[in-house]
Parts: structure tokens; C-alpha cells; sequence
């Protein structure tokens, strides 16, 4: 049995097209359940925050990469306190 190699390479690209289309979409399922929002206009996922006093931020935004960046801040993006890729 001889293997095509193009449909070989197609077929492991598609697999891993579809591997991160199903992890995208159970991770945009967790920010839902978590009470994050889609915020259309900026293609980012966010919500806020509040433990009493301070009100913050937290949003997840996919990167051209494939890889996802959270950042957490107080009431103004300008002031993350926390950055990080996942």
C-alpha cells in the first residue's frame, strides 16, 4: 500500500485545524459560563469585576498567533496590572 502524501498532509493540517477550532470553542464556553462577554467592536472577551471596593477588568483576546492574552485591570484598560499569554 503506498501512502499520497499530499492527502497525508492535508489530512494532519486539517486535524490540527480542527484540534484548535474544538479547544477555541470549549475555552470561549468556559468564559461564558464564567460570565464573560463578547464584545464585538474591539474582538475581545471581557467582564468586570467586583470584590467589595475596587471594580476591575479581565479580558481574554486571541492572538494572530493562536494563543489567547488575558489581561486584568482596574476600571481603565490603561491600567493592567496583569498580563499573560495562554
Amino acid at each position: 500500500m503506498e501512502w499520497d502524501l499530499e492527502d497525508l498532509k492535508q489530512s494532519i493540517i486539517q486535524s490540527s485545524i480542527d484540534h484548535e477550532k474544538i479547544m477555541d470553542d470549549t475555552f470561549i464556553e468556559s468564559l461564558k459560563s464564567e460570565g464573560f462577554v463578547y464584545d464585538e467592536d474591539k474582538d475581545r472577551w471581557f467582564r468586570l469585576w467586583n470584590d467589595g471596593g475596587d471594580i476591575g477588568l479581565e479580558l481574554y483576546k486571541k492572538q494572530p498567533d493562536g494563543k489567547w492574552e488575558q489581561i486584568l485591570s482596574g476600571q481603565s484598560e490603561d491600567s493592567a496590572f496583569h498580563e499573560d499569554i495562554i
